[in-house]
């Protein structure tokens, strides 16, 4: 079966990048949301943070996949696959954890599915709109998996007004952004505490469309 042309949205992409940014000295996952839609062509909608604490296989980690299910169903999403940053950011390699989790996120997922890796070492500097931030993984038999290394810049979604991916990084850190992102650790914790981040999720619209403080200089 031939993998599918990948794109993530703008909306992804940095809410995975937020993840690692307010937890530089820690491991941290989640799992990545897609279309059901076209199956040639997969879009990446959507991450869902999920730990920075405790990111191995756990019972919190089953609450967590049961409440994000529930929600890819009301929304006719899929769970598509799984991202990770090690806790040394100079070493963006795969690790057991990181293909136990996304094996069994792709098991459930009619064996489709990628693993996002994270180079957040090269944060600063980098070349965001070369996309040199992700690693993705993909996996034909279910054991190993492989770099995809193709079309890598065509990865992230364009917007029709085409802002770089480097000014909305830029204006994201200016504006403290990472102080938002809520993980399933900060939810266990206070459960009023919204793991879908629909603050950063507006914040990234607006910043989109240039309007940088219409959201963050108001809450």
């Amino acid at each position: 079966m031939a993998e599918p042309d990948l794109t993530f949205t703008i909306q992804a992409y940095f809410k995975m990048v937020l993840h690692a940014a307010k937890y530089p000295h820690s491991l941290i996952n989640g799992v990545l949301i897609a279309d059901k839609g076209n199956t040639k062509q997969r879009k990446i909608v959507d991450c869902v943070p999920l730990f920075h604490i405790h990111p191995q296989l756990s019972p919190m980690l089953e609450v967590a996949l049961t409440q994000i299910e529930g929600y890819c169903k009301r929304h006719n999403y899929t769970m598509y696959g799984y991202y990770q940053a090690n806790e040394l950011a100079s070493n963006p390699t795969l690790n057991p954890l990181a293909t136990k989790i996304a094996s069994k996120i792709r098991e459930n997922n009619e064996n489709e599915g990628i693993l996002v890796m994270l180079n957040y070492s090269a944060i600063e500097p980098i070349d965001f709109d070369k996309n040199e931030m992700i690693d993705v993984y993909t996996c034909s038999n279910g054991q190993d998996w492989k770099k995809k290394n193709e079309n890598r810049s065509g990865w992230i979604e364009k917007e029709k007004d085409k802002v770089k991916l480097s000014t909305i990084f830029n204006s994201l850190i200016d504006l403290n952004a990472t102080k938002w992102l809520i993980d399933f650790d900060n939810h266990l914790d206070n459960c009023e505490l919204n793991w879908k981040n629909t603050i950063i999720n507006d914040n990234l619209k607006a910043l989109v469309k240039h309007n940088f403080t219409k959201y963050l200089d108001t809450r």
